[in-house]
Parts: C-alpha cells; structure tokens; sequence
C-alpha cells in the first residue's frame, strides 16, 4: 500500500466510543439489507461493554482494527481468531466498516491488510470475510484484495 493519510491500527480502549458510534452507522445500514439481520444480530451482541472491552484488550480469541484518515478512525473490523484445534485455523471477520463517504480512498484496504496482519501473529492459516447477498462492491472489493468465495450459506427462519 502506497503512503497516504488512510492507515489502520489495533484499536485500544480510548478507541472504544468511535468503535461504538461506527457500529450503530453499521447497524441501522444493515436495516435495509437484504441478509442483513441475521448480520446485524451478530454486530449488536458486539456491542456490549464487557465485549468491547475484552475484544480491545485481545481476550478471549476476538480483536479489533480502527481505520484512519488524517488520524481520525473511519472505520473498523473486528475479529474472532482460531481457537485451538480449530479445523480450519481461520480468522473470521466478524464486522468490516468504512463510512460511505470515505471508501474507496484506501481505508478499507489499510484494514484489511491490518487484519491479516494480525490474524498471521495470531495464528490463523486464512481468513474469512462475509459479504451480504447483492453486495456487489463488497464483493467487489473483497476479490480484489485476493480474497475467493469458498461457502455460500442458505438459510431460513424456523420462528413463527
């Protein structure tokens, strides 16, 4: 990645209200999309404080990255890391988010090359990234940082 004022770091716990203020855009985008429930619950149960604070400090398995611009943090991923005698050894990206009016300038990928960074000292042998169905500049941009579809999942809600 070429010098320029987007960069991405592991987040600390002075990070913690930008990362929470970020989740609640990510959220209410996710509203509206289609697949996105499902995805939203996963990112509102990050949200608590003790879960929060855990994943800044790396404990138990999970992390998080902040993307800058300027230094400001724009974005964020977190992530949950192999534990153990994990059968895949995959990192897994649990949220990835830019704001909208800041992608495509580099953040995103200073992201995700962060992540990986991380999941290699972590020790995780891939990486896995969602993307939500008619995502197409997610999947757009995921491809072009290397990454391949491996699983598609199908699902359907059994509650009444």
């Amino acid at each position: 990645m070429s010098e320029g004022p987007e960069a991405a770091r592991v987040a600390n716990r002075d990070d913690a209200g930008r990362i929470s203020e970020l989740a609640g855009e990510l959220l209410a985008s996710l509203l509206d999309t289609r697949g996105g429930a499902p995805v939203a619950a996963t990112i509102a149960a990050l949200g608590g404080a003790d879960d929060l604070e855990a994943r800044l400090a790396l404990e138990n398995g999970g992390g998080i990255v902040v993307g800058t611009y300027d230094g400001l943090i724009v974005g964020f991923a977190v992530i949950d890391f192999p534990q153990g005698a994990s059968p895949t050894g995959a990192a897994s990206v649990l949220a990835l988010y830019v704001e909208p009016e800041l992608r495509r300038v580099g953040v995103g990928e200073a992201l995700l090359e962060e992540v990986t960074r991380l999941a290699r000292t972590r020790g995780a042998t891939s990486l896995d990234v969602p993307a939500l169905p008619g995502d197409s500049s997610m999947k757009s941009f995921l491809e072009a940082m290397g990454l391949r579809a491996r699983l598609l999942i199908m699902s359907r809600s059994l509650g009444s």
